[in-house]
């Protein structure tokens, strides 16, 4: 039997459908502990997660809007909200501000006090360079970081509230990670120790099928759990339907922000942008269309759901 091409663990759907197992809860925390560096030795390392909210519904995969990121309570109460981004939709900084807020404040329940507060840790892992390290990557944005040698710690950015002065370090309850998938290849041509889990698992994230995760596998069996619900998903064709439908939903947003944001600029009004917006959604959908008419695994009805024009128009098209 034929292997399936495996699908990417990038994808915020497959993402959750691996971290968020509950029959394998050690995934996650193998995950955490590798970015959050908790060990034995520092007496902090992950032994139980309670994740929020594991299933992912077919309304998520249909709202194009919709953030499958994982939440999870470890530890002594401790929050970590985590999310898997691959475009940049130039929003992933105030986004995560504003998650991490939420999620602080929301620990209050009427009448306790502000000392019962707990550590909250927002985890972006993102498929786009978010900051200038003098990278040759066409998907940079403008946000400029002075440039370092190209190490782990160049790619994971931690950040907290702190004193702009003196920089000393307001507190730790806060916390919020990026980590940058593209600069991946240059940390690992650097990288001489074998025994980094956490670069086990953004190659993962990277390549599933590479060799070197081959050997990660036997080193840390979180990593071959991982591969083992990756591979399962992966030959699932109800999941493989679900990933597609994710995907074109992402491509139809994606198009519509960018066909927007073109037409406004050339035309410098609101009126061209809108109808930028408009115009590169509806060729969108025409292709996607044509792509699921050609493969001839799906009926007109679903073709209809997944593209969002209407029969007549799919009858036309066909």
């Amino acid at each position: 039997m034929t292997t399936p091409r495996l699908l990417s663990p990038q994808v915020d759907f497959v993402f959750k459908n691996i971290f968020s197992n509950t029959k394998h809860p050690s995934v996650l925390i193998s995950l955490l502990n590798s970015i959050l560096g908790y060990t034995d030795k520092n007496g902090k390392k992950i032994i139980k997660a309670t994740i929020e909210s594991p299933e992912i519904t077919k309304e998520m995969i249909d709202d194009r809007n919709s953030v499958l990121d994982i939440k999870a309570t470890i530890n002594d109460g401790e929050i970590i909200n985590i999310e898997m981004q691959i475009k940049n939709e130039h929003n992933i900084i105030p986004r995560s501000m504003y998650y991490l807020g939420k999620i602080f404040s929301n620990q209050l329940k009427p009448g306790e006090f502000f000392g019962t507060l707990k550590r909250c840790v927002v985890i972006c892992i993102l498929g786009y360079n978010l900051f200038n390290d003098n990278d040759n990557d066409n998907n940079k944005t403008v946000h400029k970081k002075q440039s370092h040698p190209m190490t782990i710690d160049n790619m994971h950015n931690i950040f907290r509230f702190m004193n702009v002065k003196s920089h000393e370090e307001l507190s730790s309850l806060m916390e919020i990670h990026y980590i940058e998938l593209p600069k991946l290849l240059k940390v690992l041509q650097n990288n001489t120790s074998e025994e980094d889990t956490l670069l086990n698992w953004l190659l993962f994230l990277v390549n599933p099928e590479s060799e070197a995760i081959s050997m990660a596998k036997e080193k840390t069996p979180e990593i071959s759990y991982a591969a083992k619900i990756l591979e399962a998903l992966s030959r699932d064709k109800k999941a493989r339907q679900l990933y597609e439908m994710r995907e074109m939903s992402r491509l139809i947003a994606g198009t519509n922000l960018e066909a927007a944001m073109e037409r406004g600029l050339k035309q410098g009004i609101e009126k061209g942008m809108e109808k930028g917006r408009e115009e590169g959604a509806k060729n969108t959908q025409i292709q996607i269309a044509k792509k699921l008419l050609k493969s001839k695994k799906y009926t007109l009805k679903d073709i209809t759901e997944i593209s969002g024009l209407s029969m007549s128009e799919i009858k036309t098209i066909k």
